[in-house]
């Protein structure tokens, strides 16, 4: 049984990144330049892509809140993304609610075929040992929030050890103190449960609860200070993330 599970967890996952996502990827690096463009061509493969891994292949049962604001929903605006790092499962069950072009390490864009795809949709890569490469990134992604267009990254850098949020100290808000500077708003996300579905020689573990709340934005102008908008992005993670760890238990 469990060799069944995994041959068809493998398969559906194939399929989706073959007839849906692949095929999208190309027609959106063919057909522009723009990376406003090419998402909006290739989102729907990648939610199909996210939700055919986190619902068909692992048959995960999944709890969702979603209280960001309709405008946020329905249109292609500055904001800044943020959330929690658990495990690679992380990726697919966000962008099975939506995809938005993350900062990921240059190793990921190297996989042959998904690279093409994860670049034609403006994914940007970093180099986390190269100090040159991280300071490109944040120009980047200044750039591209100021041209009116969302950003989502991980604070943390890279998967937490225990699966709790790191502390405060430990995380990476460069972004977010730059969007309080312009006055961008930040939605605070939390995921749960991710880690349980990969075992360590990751192998997808089905029906496991996981769970992911994305957080009303929060404004600039409603904080006094830097630092105090700082702080309140990343407890908004940690408290969604104490609610969502009752649920997913």
């Amino acid at each position: 049984m469990k060799i069944l599970f995994q041959v068809w967890a493998a398969f559906v996952s194939l399929w989706a990144f073959l007839f849906v996502l692949f095929p999208l990827g190309i027609l959106a690096a063919t057909v522009s330049k723009d990376y406003k463009t090419r998402l909006k061509i290739v989102s729907p493969g990648w939610r199909i892509f996210g939700f055919s891994i986190m619902r068909v292949a692992a048959l995960s049962k999944v709890y969702l809140r979603d209280d960001r604001s309709d405008y946020l929903r329905q249109v292609i605006s500055p904001a800044l993304y943020i959330s929690n790092h658990q495990s690679m499962m992380d990726i697919p069950l966000i962008l099975s609610q939506f995809a938005l072009p993350p900062i990921m390490k240059k190793e990921i864009m190297k996989v042959p075929l998904f690279g093409i795809v994860a670049k034609a949709s403006g994914a940007m890569p970093v180099d986390r040992k190269d100090r040159n490469s991280r300071a490109n990134i944040l120009k980047t992604s200044f750039k591209r929030m100021l041209d009116g267009f969302p950003v989502q990254y991980y604070p943390e850098g890279t998967r937490s050890k225990d699966a709790n949020p790191k502390p405060y100290e430990d995380v990476k808000m460069k972004l977010v103190a730059y969007a309080y500077e312009n006055n961008i708003p930040v939605v605070c996300m939390s995921v749960s449960g991710t880690r349980k579905l990969l075992s360590k020689n990751g192998v997808i573990r089905p029906f496991q609860k996981v769970g992911f709340i994305i957080n009303k934005e929060i404004y600039p102008k409603d904080y006094q200070s830097n630092e105090e908008f700082c702080r309140a992005s990343w407890d908004l993670v940690n408290r969604s993330f104490e609610e969502l760890e009752e649920i997913t238990s």
